[in-house]
C-alpha cells in the first residue's frame, strides 16, 4: 500500500510549495504535474494520458510487490 501511496503523492507538495512546486520546482511531484496540466493549463487530454501512465506504472509496481510477498511469506503449520 505504501508503494501506491508513494506514487500518488500530491497533498504534501501542494501545501508546502503551491501549484508551481516552489522552490525551483523541487516539490513538483507527478500528481501535481497532472493537476497543473489539467486545471491550470486546461490540457485535459494530456493530463488524462499522464493519469493513464500513472495507473499503468502503479499496476506494474503492485503486481511486482504482490509476487514478491508471496515468495517471501512463511506460513507456519
Amino acid at each position: 500500500m505504501s508503494v501506491i501511496g508513494g506514487l500518488q503523492t500530491f497533498t504534501q507538495g501542494f501545501i508546502a510549495g503551491g501549484l508551481d512546486g516552489a522552490p525551483a520546482g523541487s516539490l513538483l511531484f507527478y500528481g501535481m504535474y497532472i493537476y497543473e496540466q489539467a486545471f491550470a493549463f486546461f490540457n485535459m487530454g494530456y493530463a488524462s494520458a499522464l493519469a493513464w501512465i500513472l495507473f499503468i506504472v502503479t499496476a506494474i509496481c503492485t503486481a511486482i510487490v504482490t509476487r514478491m510477498l508471496g515468495r517471501y511469506t512463511y506460513y507456519e503449520n
